[in-house]
């Protein structure tokens, strides 16, 4: 009850009135002796400044309002470069920056605004807020205040930084705070270079660099990520614990049945509602916990260590599963360029999750499509299961089918996400026989799903690249099905 007089008290008022009430506010909140504000250098930053404690980079990313937003960065950055924090000192984004005004030297630059990106003066300084942020955490800096953006508004290949390392500033209602609680100043280095902004953390050589740790859970509607702190010492403390709301889904043309699909299109795209009869959390979690364990694949011809893998092979008949013995996988070089030719012998995937309800669930359900689509000869599926984990270091990239544009020489197939975890790339590009692409999709949430036509069209994903510093990985569960009996 409370909160809605708030919120309509809010808006009932002038702009200039709410701003002056949130100034007051906010002085009356950082009155005392207790809170002491670094403030910006006399002239220009002297180049010796320390040792760099943490340093962050991030590329600035090319959208709409670029010119503004490039000019307000940089300006956040020169206005922010050599601010010396003495020890027990705060560091105040809005107290250095400023009221973003054209006045003050701002443009307008692409921004967020009532959770939607659009163009506002000063646009883009969010990201200089953000980046100071991440270093001040990286460098043991006490967060006084900060504040996450209530949506997650960017597609992962979007992003600047990883969701959770965040910080939105509003002048004058949110503002970014940083403590020095070392026993010694330290100095922030903040600054454009090309398509770049860099920020830095500077101070003596006994203070070292902290770690982070992101872990996000995506959920239907909000995204809940924790960072964590981990000390040169390994002490780990949780600084921040957000949820993230979801933009609203675009209106969508009316779903098309999946085995119309199937038989008109030669694929179609589910999820895994499409393809599970209910939807167990804790099922769910036993069964994608099952890709940590993993073998690396020793079998791969362009010496790349980024894929590990298990494999085992089933009967489907009349919805009744039964395992085959452990046997290698086959494919002849015209389907397999890089890798076939040769028997290859992987680890079979671990019984209790070749009996996992989920794991059984879906092969019955896509043996049913497939089948209503196009029967198998003699009524019966040899399934071929592959549990895939494709590895990105910070260096390299992972390649989910190395072979390129391909058939797999079956006749149905089922890509299934299981996690996506710190990559960016994996787009799966949906072919015709000739080549042309019909439609590219990233398969981004775990249960996505892509059931392809094997006769009809071709397939690929693209290669995978660490979003950040640590290493990412993308999992797969494959399914194919060919009658049984058929020859390879």
């Amino acid at each position: 009850m409370i909160g809605t007089f708030r919120r309509f008290l809010r808006s009932a008022l002038p702009e200039p009135v709410r701003m002056s009430v949130a100034l007051a506010r906010r002085q009356l909140r950082e009155f005392g002796p207790r809170r002491r504000f670094a403030a910006r250098p006399d002239g220009a930053p002297s180049g010796a400044a320390g040792h760099p404690v943490a340093t962050v980079t991030q590329p600035i990313k090319r959208t709409a309002f670029w010119e503004g937003k490039y000019h307000n960065i940089s300006r956040g950055a020169e206005l922010l470069d050599g601010v010396r924090i003495a020890p027990g000192e705060t560091l105040s984004f809005w107290r250095l920056v400023g009221r973003p005004s054209e006045a003050a030297g701002f443009q307008m630059g692409r921004g967020i605004r009532g959770d939607a990106l659009g163009g506002d003066i000063g646009g883009g300084l969010c990201q200089v807020s953000g980046i100071v942020y991440e270093a001040g955490l990286r460098a043991g800096l006490e967060v006084v205040e900060r504040f996450p953006h209530s949506q997650d508004l960017y597609a992962e290949e979007d992003r600047f930084a990883p969701l959770g390392l965040d910080a939105t500033v509003v002048w004058p209602y949110k503002d970014l705070q940083i403590r020095n609680g070392h026993d010694a100043p330290v100095t922030l280095r903040v600054a454009v270079e090309g398509e770049e902004i860099i920020a830095a953390v500077h101070g003596p050589a006994a203070l070292a660099a902290h770690d982070l740790a992101i872990e996000r859970i995506d959920g239907m509607a909000e995204r809940h990520v924790t960072v964590t702190r981990i000390a040169p010492d390994g002490g780990r403390a949780v600084v921040s614990a957000n949820r993230y709301a979801l933009p609203p889904a675009e209106p969508a043309p009316p779903p098309c049945p999946i085995g119309e699909a199937l038989r008109t299109d030669g694929f179609a795209f589910a999820g895994l509602a499409d393809l599970a009869d209910a939807y167990d959390p804790a099922g769910w979690a036993a069964f994608a916990q099952s890709w940590d364990r993993m073998p690396r694949d020793e079998y791969m011809a362009d010496g790349g260590t980024y894929r590990r893998r298990r494999f085992s092979t089933f009967a489907l008949e009349d919805g009744a599963i039964r395992a085959k013995p452990p046997q290698p996988h086959y494919q002849t070089t015209g389907y397999n360029p890089l890798n076939g030719g040769i028997d290859r012998h992987y680890e079979p995937i671990e019984p209790a999750i070749a009996a996992h309800p989920l794991f059984e669930g879906l092969m019955r359900r896509c043996g049913a499509l497939f089948a209503a689509a196009r029967p198998p000869e003699g009524g019966a599926w040899h399934v071929e299961a592959h549990q895939f984990r494709i590895e990105a270091a910070p260096d390299g990239e992972g390649r989910p089918t190395p072979e390129g544009m391909h058939r797999d020489g079956v006749d149905w197939v089922l890509i299934l996400l299981v996690a996506r975890e710190g990559v960016e790339g994996g787009v799966t590009t949906i072919a015709a026989p000739g080549g042309e692409p019909l439609v590219q999709r990233l398969l981004e949430t775990p249960g996505a799903a892509c059931l392809i036509d094997d006769r009809a069209v071709r397939h690929e994903v693209s290669p995978i690249r660490a979003a950040g510093t640590a290493m990412g990985y993308r999992d797969a569960l494959v399914l194919t099905f060919r009658a049984e009996g058929a020859a390879d």
